[in-house]
């Protein structure tokens, strides 16, 4: 693939070379005004476009119409699809329109051109090489763009599975689609220095909330979200029955760890994003979804969960509960309440985990006191944690 970019570049610098060095300076100069016309008509006029394509009816509905029918059982599904489909029409239409544009201006060129002087072939040359390397920057930053999107799709796994099996990735490799070689390539790496910014403005929309939202930002928020429940189902997967044990304590550590550096990764746009998705499955599972993992998630918000900071306060809770008042000194015990009553994924998994015959219960002494009073401080001003952490220790 890494081969189309170069193919691309190397024709648009070689013939802009030549013609430039033929039309001389004034001839070239000329025709990339010309071309950085068919770049401004093609670039401010997207959403002219996009919009008349997605008015075109088709079996006397609309594309909008019908793809909003398409979603209308997931209706906030829907307003995420809009703004991706939006945008990826953007990018096609752009480098469709631009090079229509440049044939029409080229075509406008040629009938004008004899009646311009041919002088300075070398600078006309220079002019040229100019022109040549606008053309394959409009081209080949949108084509590069997408396919590391697209590749960073390629690598999602799913229950600890590619969704590209090695065989179906084998068969890609022979037609000659290899995504790993291509973002390790050259080229690839050269045309996202240089044009990612205005790959960025390019595959850009607007959603319902009227916020700007990019191709990246979807398919980022798409990768971490299959991340997030991988290391979701690790957690659900630890054995707790003997209680916290020396392995499931490292397990436990790691998971959060891991959770905590897929977040470390995501841009703000992909937690925006990635909230929005929550905020939507929430919406259409309604009641088929369990009222406890409901609870986590309706109130969920990516930005401020400190995932690591979450895990840490488990280990400490489980510490103060073997351990009572020989904790002491050793770990904060009201900061590690106060922390987890301002929790957001910690408390309320830990309230639907304990019931009131198995809570974390805590030994008589200086620790249990300590529990209690940071407790009763924290009613005061958000009572509703203070019962959520009552029921957690056994205290009510």
């Amino acid at each position: 693939m890494s081969l189309i970019l170069i193919g691309i570049t190397a024709y648009f610098l070689i013939f802009g070379a030549l013609y430039g060095m033929k039309r001389g300076i004034l001839g070239s100069a000329i025709r990339l005004f010309t071309v950085c016309v068919a770049f401004a008509v093609a670039w401010y006029a997207r959403e002219t476009y996009v919009a008349a394509v997605l008015d075109l009816e088709i079996d006397g509905q609309s594309v909008r119409a019908l793809i909003e029918e398409v979603t209308a059982e997931m209706a906030s599904i829907g307003t995420l699809l809009m703004p991706l489909v939006e945008i990826l029409l953007g990018v096609i239409l752009f480098i469709a329109v631009f090079l229509i544009l440049k044939l029409v201006t080229a075509i406008i060129y040629f009938i004008i051109g004899f009646f311009v002087p041919k002088s300075n072939r070398w600078l006309g040359l220079a002019v040229g090489l100019v022109q040549g390397a606008l053309i394959a920057f409009c081209i080949c930053a949108p084509l590069n763009g997408v396919l590391l999107d697209v590749a960073k799709v390629t690598e999602i796994q799913v229950n600890g599975e590619p969704v590209l099996d090695a065989e179906t990735r084998a068969d890609m490799k022979e037609a000659g689609v290899d995504f790993e070689e291509f973002k390790e390539s050259g080229v690839s790496k050269f045309y996202a220095k240089i044009g990612s910014k205005f790959y960025d403005l390019l595959a850009a929309s607007k959603n319902a909330d009227g916020n700007n939202v990019t191709l990246s930002g979807y398919v980022d928020a798409a990768v971490a979200t299959t991340k997030f429940a991988e290391e979701l189902t690790n957690l659900s997967d630890i054995n707790f029955e003997e209680g916290l044990t020396e392995a499931n304590r490292e397990s436990l550590k790691q998971t959060f760890e891991n959770l905590d550096a897929i977040k470390g990764e995501m841009s703000e746009e992909a937690i925006t994003t990635v909230n929005q998705m929550i905020s939507s499955v929430v919406t259409e599972a309604g009641g088929e979804m369990p009222e406890e993992v409901k609870t986590i998630l309706e109130d969920f918000d990516m930005s401020k969960v400190d995932f690591s900071k979450e895990g840490d306060v488990v280990l400490k809770l489980y510490d103060i509960a073997e351990e009572g008042d020989s904790a002491e000194g050793e770990i904060d015990v009201v900061e590690v309440v106060n922390t987890l009553a301002e929790s957001t994924v910690v408390l309320p998994i830990m309230e639907s985990m304990v019931t009131s015959e198995q809570p974390l219960e805590l030994p008589d002494g200086e620790t249990k006191t300590e529990v209690t009073n940071a407790i009763e401080d924290i009613a005061k001003t958000n009572p509703e944690a203070a019962e959520s952490l009552k029921k957690i220790f056994g205290l009510n």
